[in-house]
C-alpha cells in the first residue's frame, strides 16, 4: 500500500516537471526567430518551413497547452528579434473554466508580451469550433464574441466548421489544417 502511494505521488510530481522540461527544451530553439506561432496541439501539423521560406519563423505547439504553459516560459519564448507573435491558445481552458476566465487569461498574456516586447505585434487566434463537448464549444463561441469586442488583433478562424474536424471533434482534419494554415500564412505574409 505504501509503495503504491509513493509511486502515485512520484508520478504526480514528475509528470508536470517533465512536461515543463520538454517545453523549455523546445523553446531554446526559438532564439533569432522573427515570427513565433505558439499554442495548443492544433498547431502540430503546421509546417513552419511552408509558412515562410525567407523569414525566420518558429511554430511551437504545446500538446494540451494552456495559457499558463506559455506564461511560465515567456523568457525562453521571447527574444528581441521577434516582430510578430501569433497566439493560438484557450480551448484547453474552456473545457474547465468559464469564458471570462479564458478571455482574461488570453488578454493578460497578450499584455505581458506587449510589455516585454513593445515593438512586436501580438495577434490572438480565436478559438476553433469543437464537437467533442457542447458546453466547451459554447464557451469558445462566447470567448470569441468577447474577443471581437476588444481593440486587439485577431486571427479569425470562423471559416473552420464542424466538417473540418477529425473523428473525435477536437483536432483538425486535413481540410481544417489547410484552412488554419492559410489563415496563418495571410498574417505572416503581411
Amino acid at each position: 500500500m505504501e509503495t503504491l502511494l509513493t509511486k502515485l505521488l512520484t508520478i504526480c510530481l514528475i509528470l508536470p516537471l517533465l512536461k515543463i522540461y520538454l517545453v523549455v527544451k523546445n523553446f531554446k530553439k526559438l532564439k533569432k526567430k522573427s515570427i513565433l506561432v505558439v499554442g495548443d496541439s492544433l498547431l502540430n501539423d503546421i509546417e513552419e518551413s511552408k509558412l515562410s521560406k525567407s523569414r525566420h519563423i518558429r511554430v511551437q505547439p504545446i500538446s494540451g497547452g494552456k495559457i499558463i504553459d506559455i506564461e511560465r516560459n515567456l523568457n525562453e519564448l521571447l527574444n528581441p528579434d521577434l516582430k510578430l507573435i501569433i497566439i493560438h491558445i484557450g480551448t484547453n481552458h474552456s473545457s474547465t473554466e468559464n469564458e471570462k476566465y479564458v478571455l482574461q487569461g488570453v488578454v493578460s498574456l497578450k499584455e505581458k508580451i506587449s510589455l516585454m516586447l513593445p515593438n512586436c505585434k501580438v495577434v490572438i487566434s480565436n478559438l476553433i469550433v469543437r464537437t467533442d463537448d457542447v458546453f466547451t464549444n459554447n464557451r469558445n463561441e462566447k470567448v470569441n464574441k468577447m474577443l471581437r469586442k476588444l481593440d486587439i488583433d485577431i486571427l479569425e478562424n470562423n471559416n473552420i466548421k464542424e466538417k473540418h474536424l477529425g473523428k473525435r471533434g477536437l483536432h483538425l482534419n486535413s481540410y481544417g489544417n489547410a484552412l488554419l494554415f492559410k489563415k496563418l500564412l495571410n498574417i505572416v505574409r503581411r
